[in-house]
């Protein structure tokens, strides 16, 4: 049997949940079930706060 992977370079991921929607839709999966996620966190304070994002499949 044939099994599949995705690659993902985390150090372009911007955040926008792009290959989340293009999973869901290529797999034709029920609503609120998602294969792939991207985690979203905040670190530091202002001024020197920002955002990390993680892509997981």
């Amino acid at each position: 049997m044939t099994r599949y992977g995705m690659l993902i370079d985390a150090s372009t991921c911007a955040g926008c949940d792009a290959c989340t929607m293009a999973c869901k839709y290529q797999n034709a999966t029920p609503s609120g079930m998602y294969w792939c996620k991207v985690l979203k966190g905040e670190y530091g304070e202002y001024p020197n706060s920002g955002q990390t994002v993680l892509p997981i499949a």
